[in-house]
């Protein structure tokens, strides 16, 4: 159901300790997560119901160069919170926009979700109506429901399937998290390939909120043939962070395998989407990851930046 004007006030101070979060907070908008960036949000919006003590939304922004970018230490930032009707939309942006330009800020990015996200269409629709371009990228995933993985994923990605049928899945315990990322970081040095995050940068965020993250390995044996750090973004939605396989199982593919047992887990949690995130580098598409991610069941959809001067 979403909010009424009657229900919230839009506000630039930082609601009271006791204040409640009513809906599911986003991981990349904790204050745990924002805690373990290079620098905090410059500015942060927040929807609060005064009368009940509730915090129905909140966009954070960082501030640098006269660029207000929300958010720029995460995938996407945008706004987190409960779905909200067009009008109030409309109302939060002008006031967001207002409060930015007597900070002397000249431009605003908001970093949209991916549908699978449901941030609600009012966003996309009053951010084009307001004259602020957009740049998509495709992105997908997978809907988790009563139909097993190998259901919905082409026949060839069936025949790797069949392949791994000796191959074993487990679920890490966050101490293998050295290890892990060690070994994710070596199949993508094999492809002349980097990680987006460091060592150290991403081991801080999972010291950090362990809860919110699955080490998944496929191994053959005592060799460990693919591995997945996956994030817990909310109790709905998992992404797929950082997947990779060792080259001399290219024939394999493990990652088909791996792909399906941690679907059966998502199913068992009652997790509704896995995030495959988007392919490309450099803001060009890798053609082979997105027939990829197609044939092993993914759904494309867009994620959007949408940029304005103020």
């Amino acid at each position: 159901m979403q909010l009424k004007k009657a229900d919230y006030k839009l506000t630039t101070d930082t609601p009271p300790a006791h204040y409640k979060f009513s809906y599911d907070q986003n991981l990349y908008h904790r204050s745990e997560y924002l805690n373990c960036q290079s620098e905090l949000p410059g500015c942060t919006f927040w929807l609060c119901d005064h009368n009940s003590g509730q915090i129905h939304g909140v966009v954070h922004f960082h501030l640098k160069d006269g660029r207000a970018v929300s958010h720029a230490y995460a995938p996407f930032g945008s706004f987190d919170g409960k779905p909200i009707e067009n009008t109030m939309v409309k109302n939060f942006i002008l006031y967001i926009a207002e409060t930015l330009v007597k900070h002397g800020l000249k431009e605003i990015e908001f970093k949209h979700p991916a549908p699978c996200y449901n941030l609600g269409s009012g966003w996309a629709e009053v951010l084009r109506n307001f004259g602020f371009s957009v740049r998509h990228s495709v992105n997908h995933h997978i809907i988790v429901d009563n139909f097993p993985l190998r259901d919905k994923i082409h026949v060839m990605e069936k025949r790797k399937l069949v392949r791994c049928r000796k191959y074993n899945f487990r679920l890490q315990p966050i101490s293998s998290f050295n290890r892990i990322y060690q070994f994710i970081e070596a199949c993508r040095q094999e492809r002349n390939q980097s990680l987006s995050m460091t060592y150290k940068s991403l081991a801080k965020v999972v010291n950090a909120l362990p809860t919110n993250f699955l080490l998944c390995t496929a191994s053959f044996g005592n060799t460990l043939a693919a591995a997945a750090i996956v994030i817990k973004v909310t109790s709905r939605c998992w992404y797929q962070f950082y997947p990779a396989h060792s080259k001399k199982f290219n024939s394999v593919s493990p990652l088909v395998f791996l792909m399906s047992e941690l679907y059966e887990h998502a199913r068992m949690e009652g997790v509704e989407i896995i995030d495959l995130g988007t392919s490309e580098v450099q803001g060009s598409p890798i053609e082979g990851l997105l027939k990829f991610k197609t044939r092993i069941g993914g759904i494309s959809s867009m994620k959007s930046n949408y940029v304005k001067e103020i």
